[in-house]
């Protein structure tokens, strides 16, 4: 079997359905059920294990549950993923055996049990809140550093940790922003976004804030419309007329950012402005969404208003309960 990682997830199975009327379009069916940010990240994690395979003389596919259960272990010895990050690299390794019409391998009793010992190692030798709001006052110093550098990577790591605090977004919602689907208008920044649960089914939403608000004390939303404008212009003097990257924060020759692109621009702005989390806790990219929630609340936004930024359910209470911290 192939087991190195392709553009397609699919590319096996495209083979055997080139031999059919219609299998080239149901090959296009089926890719187009998943992301152009999944198919990457299928094939990054794909890859780990792959490598994983190569080092320990055995073959990627058809992989065995014992197989899986060590590459946990190794991942587990990393200490770079988090017991909470493991489900991608396992459905990448499902979905590579289930396009060759393999069993899943990384499935079971045996599995699980793993996951759950890894996440009580990690509470227990690691405690720690990862959604530690980012306070607003952080989120200003990012805002006046963004304004006074002219560098393309720190004026993209400053307005995506500023416009994802600033509508209270989801990491994975941001960094999959798409180049059309941000605006900037004399008026007000705008974003169209999917649905997490409905990115199938077309559902898209259109979220607005003022650039120009003027008031007292005065507003900081046209700082954050000067920063957009100087991050956009910046992107668009490096395309140099050629067509940008699908993804609103994808430079160039980049590969589509992921949610750790996010937790690394939050830990370079952090740097730029000498801020830290409190000693034992750490600021991550879901930091911005539980930061700009609470930020919300402790300057009475109307709860609709906030729940339709953010995106969360009318009268579910999740962004009260798992986002809003009253202390910060």
């Amino acid at each position: 079997g192939d087991a190195h990682p392709s553009a397609s997830p699919f590319a096996a199975l495209a083979r055997r359905l080139s031999r059919f009327s219609g299998g080239d379009k149901a090959h296009e069916l089926l890719c187009a059920a998943l992301s152009a940010n999944t198919v990457y990240q299928y094939a990054a994690h794909w890859r780990t294990f792959v490598h994983w395979c190569a080092r320990n003389n055995c073959d990627a596919l058809p992989a065995s549950s014992d197989m899986v259960l060590a590459f946990v272990g190794y991942l587990a010895l990393t200490g770079r993923v988090h017991a909470n990050s493991l489900q991608p690299y396992l459905s990448a390794i499902n979905a590579a055996h289930a396009d060759q019409a393999l069993p899943k391998p990384a499935l079971g009793h045996m599995l699980r049990r793993a996951r759950q010992g890894f996440r009580r190692l990690v509470t227990q030798q690691r405690p720690r809140d990862t959604r530690v709001p980012v306070p607003a006052e952080v989120i200003v110093r990012v805002l006046h550093y963004g304004l006074q550098v002219n560098g393309l990577q720190e004026l993209r790591a400053c307005y995506a940790v500023v416009l994802t605090w600033l509508f209270l977004g989801r990491q994975d919602t941001s960094v999959r922003l798409r180049t059309e689907d941000h605006g900037l208008t004399g008026h007000d920044i705008w974003l169209r976004l999917s649905e997490k649960t409905s990115r199938c089914s077309g559902l898209q939403r259109i979220v607005r804030l003022p650039s120009t608000v003027v008031q007292e004390p005065p507003s900081l939303l046209p700082m954050v419309g000067r920063l957009a404008s100087r991050y956009t212009e910046a992107r668009t003097n490096v395309l140099c007329g050629s067509c940008p990257p699908p993804f609103f924060f994808q430079l160039p020759k980049e590969p589509p950012p992921t949610t750790a692109a996010m937790s690394k621009w939050v830990k370079l702005t952090l740097k730029y402005v000498r801020a830290a989390p409190p000693t034992g806790f750490v600021y991550l990219g879901h930091s911005l969404r539980s930061g700009g929630a609470s930020a919300a609340e402790a300057i009475g936004v109307p709860a609709a208003r906030a729940n339709w930024l953010g995106g969360w359910a009318v009268g579910s209470g999740t962004r009260e309960r798992h986002y809003v911290d009253p202390t910060v």
